[in-house]
């Protein structure tokens, strides 16, 4: 993918640092400008600078100039990026406030990941392409009102926007068949019959929806979407039932129309269990995977290696069809 890389300059009031921004900021393209100047009060300087780097990161180069009399408070730790949406974006490092003196300067570096798409991230992980607008309100500094909007030069967002649309994650969600009460009744027959009881009220009701998969106490909260040539599976298993569930992630396949794919890569694995590969009551299991096949009309999740330990047997009695949103 290609990374968009920009930088802008601003000088406001009284403020002798020609350079320094430019320095900082190593941009080959404008992509950023300041929407308008902003009205600072009577003894602030400034200089700002926004640009673009990989992995999705946006950088924040501020040199601040107190021209006034009096010291001047500043807190770097409260520079918040808003969104489209006006979501704020807190900056990654954690800086300590400081008090800028008469005559003083002081540059600072800010970095952000900003959650472009609120849906998209909820639903993979993934935080979208850059906005064409974000705004840095300035209340950080001293007793500043006034809020800086940085844009995308609208050609170059146009570019951009394109070039990100041909790598558009394709998202998935359940078949409706899935989400019916038949699929759900027959999920329950099988447990009873698997774990000989014949009365219902001992195991809480199945259901299946968009996202979770709920079967007597064991929640799989689920994700599925393609991207580029390989599809990504992320599975959140929480464990409420009072029996015990075996993992094992090379058996969870997904089949195409292409044939059945064996995960290629694990992508986390993060838990809290007991046991490796046993989920006891109570425990808890996230974990992501990576197959090689490109985008399918339908896919069907095979959860064979998700079972109850140690009957041997399959937690679910149905795989589970996905569609394309």
């Amino acid at each position: 993918m290609r990374v968009w890389v920009a930088w802008i300059g601003l000088l406001m009031a009284a403020c002798q640092t020609e350079g320094r921004v430019e320095r900082l900021s190593t941009a080959a393209e404008t992509a950023y400008t300041l929407c308008r100047a902003p009205a600072l009060a009577p003894g602030v300087g400034l200089r700002v600078a926004l640009d673009t780097a990989a992995g999705g990161m946006l950088h924040l180069y501020l040199l601040l100039h107190n021209t006034s009399r009096k010291a001047l408070t500043v807190a770097p730790g409260r520079a918040n990026l808003l969104t489209a949406d006006q979501r704020p974006q807190e900056p990654l490092q954690a800086l300590a406030g400081f008090a800028l003196g008469p005559g003083q300067e002081q540059e600072i570096q800010l970095g952000y990941q900003p959650v472009n798409d609120l849906y998209l991230y909820q639903r993979t992980g993934l935080r979208g392409p850059w906005q064409q607008q974000y705004r840095l309100p300035l209340s950080f500094i001293g007793e500043l009102s006034d809020t800086l909007s940085f844009c995308f030069e609208p050609q170059a967002y146009l570019a951009y926007s394109l070039q990100r649309e041909q790598h558009r994650p394709r998202l998935y969600r359940p078949s409706a068949a899935i989400k019916t009460r038949e699929a759900a009744a027959r999920q329950e027959v099988y447990w009873q019959r698997l774990l000989g009881r014949a009365d219902t009220v001992a195991l809480a009701p199945a259901y299946f929806t968009d996202q979770d998969f709920f079967n007597a106490g064991v929640n799989l909260r689920h994700s599925l979407f393609a991207l580029n040539d390989s599809l990504y599976l992320s599975l959140f298993i929480t464990n409420n039932a009072a029996i015990m569930l075996e993992i094992v992630p090379h058996n969870i396949w997904l089949q195409t129309a292409e044939g059945v794919h064996a995960p290629v890569k694990l992508l986390g694995y993060s838990y809290q269990q007991q046991q490796a590969q046993v989920l006891l009551p109570g425990d808890r299991l996230r974990l992501g995977l990576v197959y090689t096949a490109p985008a399918a009309d339908s896919v069907l999740l095979r959860l064979g290696g998700l079972g109850l330990h140690p009957l041997e047997a399959p937690l679910f009695w149905e795989d589970f069809m996905f569609v394309q949103e």
